[in-house]
């Protein structure tokens, strides 16, 4: 196991986008949480090494922040998680919506969550209405669900360090992350389908890494056009001999992980 880590600026791939004349002001704060997969390959061209994000970000909470001493330093302004026992207990509870999560129930999502924007023939405002797979009845706020992000990462380094009796251990292994483009789908309230590629330069590897990455990301609004972002989390190898047993062996980690959130609630 090991931590991992970056803190950058995020820009919207196409800045010159339709405004909609609405939406959240600077400094306003987003708490994301990811149950997400790290995949890591080496790359044909030397010291370069391919990374890959993918599968669900979850928003935790919302607020308002204060920019502090400091470039890119904040205070913690998302409502909603301010207490520990109160965000482990919504981590808990996010982490056991993942597990035994199927690629079909992921397509019938992101379909379903398409649908419902193409019906709606807007961007989002008001109170909407969203049924979902279940057949549960969803009222909700801001974004519309089927609504997509695109945004480019400024180029920034990725941090990593293994982990010793609970703590972080050195050496760590520092790549500079460039070129990496982000895009998501909302697909349920405060749920999103996020798809990152981007190249490491620095350190190589001789071998593909698929890692579980558990994770929390503050995001603070900048402009119209621009966030920082921080995110740090732990990340899990995925060991097994084909994709099914690296399948089991993830949703056997987020399992483990949730019920590891059990006492602290």
């Amino acid at each position: 196991m090991s931590t991992f880590e970056y803190s950058t600026i995020k820009d919207k791939h196409n800045p010159k986008q339709k405004s909609y004349g609405f939406g959240p002001k600077a400094h306003s704060q987003w708490h994301w949480f990811f149950v997400a997969k790290k995949t890591l390959r080496p790359s044909n061209e030397k010291g370069v090494v391919e990374m890959k994000l993918e599968l669900d970000k979850f928003q935790l909470a919302q607020g308002k922040c204060k920019p502090m001493t400091g470039k890119h330093i904040y205070t913690y302004g998302a409502d909603g998680a301010k207490q520990l026992k109160t965000a482990a207990r919504k981590k808990r509870e996010l982490m056991e919506l993942v597990i035994g999560d199927t690629d079909e129930q992921r397509a019938e999502r992101l379909k379903r969550a398409k649908a419902h924007k193409e019906a709606l023939n807007l961007r989002g405002t008001g109170t909407m209405r969203f049924i979902d797979a279940e057949g549960k009845e969803v009222f909700y706020t801001g974004m519309v669900i089927g609504g997509e992000h695109d945004w480019d990462y400024q180029d920034t380094d990725a941090i990593q360090r293994g982990v010793v009796n609970g703590k972080e251990a050195k050496p760590e292994t520092r790549r500079l992350a460039k070129g990496v483009r982000w895009r998501e789908v909302k697909v349920h309230q405060h749920r999103w389908a996020i798809a990152v590629n981007g190249r490491l330069h620095g350190q190589p590897m001789e071998e593909e890494e698929e890692s579980v990455l558990i994770a929390d990301q503050m995001a603070t609004k900048l402009s119209p056009t621009s966030y920082h972002v921080a995110l740090k989390g732990v990340s899990i190898p995925l060991k097994g001999k084909n994709a099914e047993e690296r399948n089991a062996r993830y949703a056997c980690i987020i399992k483990m992980l949730a019920n590891s959130l059990v006492a602290a609630c």
